[in-house]
C-alpha cells in the first residue's frame, strides 16, 4: 500500500520559492490586464509586491508541501469569445476565453520555471506549445 502524502523530505529543495523570486513576479504583473474572478487589480499586487511577497511565497510553498492548490486559486471567469461575426455555430465560431486570478498565473509562473527545463529536451519536435514556438512555427 502506497502513501499518497508526499513528505517534504521527498520534494527538492530547489523546488521552493524564495521571497526575492515572489517579489519579482509581483513587480512583473501586467497592470493592463483585466482581474480575474478575485476582482484584484494588478496594480495592487505590483505596488504592494514588497508586502506580498512573504504571503505568495509562503502560499506556494506550503501549496508544494501539501500538494493543494488553494481552491480560490481554481476560479476562472469565463466568457465566448466570436471567432466571426456572426457566429454561425457555437462550436465552430465561438471559443472560450478564462480569466484566471493573477496570484494563480504567478503561482504557474514558479511551476513552469523550475520544471520546463527538466522536461524541454524530452519534448516532441513537433510540440509548439513552448516558449519561442508558435502555431506558425507550426505550420510552416
Amino acid at each position: 500500500m502506497s502513501d499518497i502524502h508526499v513528505g517534504i523530505e521527498a520534494i527538492p529543495p530547489d523546488l521552493f520559492v524564495t521571497v526575492r523570486e515572489a517579489y519579482i513576479a509581483l513587480r512583473q504583473a501586467k497592470v493592463k490586464k483585466v482581474p480575474g474572478p478575485d476582482g484584484i487589480p494588478n496594480i495592487v499586487l505590483k505596488e504592494f509586491a514588497f508586502e506580498l511577497a512573504p504571503l505568495i511565497a509562503d502560499m506556494y510553498n506550503t501549496s508544494l508541501r501539501e500538494g493543494v492548490v488553494p481552491p480560490s486559486l481554481k476560479h476562472a471567469i469565463v466568457f465566448p469569445l466570436r471567432k466571426q461575426m456572426p457566429p454561425k455555430s457555437v462550436e465552430n465560431d465561438i471559443r472560450s476565453i478564462s480569466l484566471t486570478n493573477q496570484v494563480a498565473k504567478i503561482m504557474e509562473g514558479f511551476t513552469l520555471t523550475r520544471s520546463l527545463p527538466g522536461i524541454y529536451e524530452d519534448l516532441d519536435c513537433k510540440q509548439f506549445a513552448a516558449a519561442g514556438m508558435s502555431t506558425q512555427h507550426a505550420i510552416a
